[in-house]
């Protein structure tokens, strides 16, 4: 037969635990349960960082294999006239644009931006932008309008033609 390797992005169910998102401690068993028992059965198990090797070490008594994410920079790379996007979106080429791009998730966190752009709000050249769908997009942009951000602007998902 076959080996089987299980490669772990992110520990779900911690991010869950620590944000509250299940009622019963005893779906927090259940679950740890399973994934010991999968990271048990498992031949070879590997992760994304240093950090997530010690983590993941004191699940399981295996050697952890590391596996970083990586990026083809063939298709990615910096663009050539950054202005151009920004121009393209409405901003000015002097403003300083902290973007978010991907999935808009609770376990993202990215209630601390809603929170960083509030406090700086008077610093009229820094504009947060936050591209992408998901399920917690709506209670984002609730946030942001009950605190009637004008420096955070929430965009579709762009392709990757727009960023390169």
């Amino acid at each position: 037969g076959g080996k089987i390797v299980y490669h772990i992005q992110d520990l779900q169910i911690e991010a869950a635990k620590e944000l509250n998102m299940l009622k019963h401690d005893w779906m927090f068993d259940a679950l740890f349960g399973l994934e010991n028992f999968i990271l048990r059965k498992m031949n070879f198990v590997s992760t994304i960082s240093e950090g997530m090797i010690a983590r993941v070490g004191k699940k399981v008594k295996k050697q952890i294999m590391f596996f970083p994410n990586w990026v083809d920079t063939e298709t990615f790379f910096p663009l050539p006239d950054r202005n151009a996007l920004k121009l393209k979106w409405g901003y000015e080429e002097d403003h300083q644009i902290v973007l978010y791009s991907g999935s808009i998730g609770e376990k993202q966190g990215l209630d601390a931006l809603i929170r960083i752009a509030e406090q700086l709000q008077e610093k009229e050249k820094i504009k947060f932008v936050i591209c992408g769908t998901g399920p917690f997009k709506q209670e984002l942009i609730r946030m942001a309008t009950e605190k009637n951000l004008k420096n955070l602007d929430f965009l579709p998902l762009q392709g990757f033609d727009v960023f390169n």
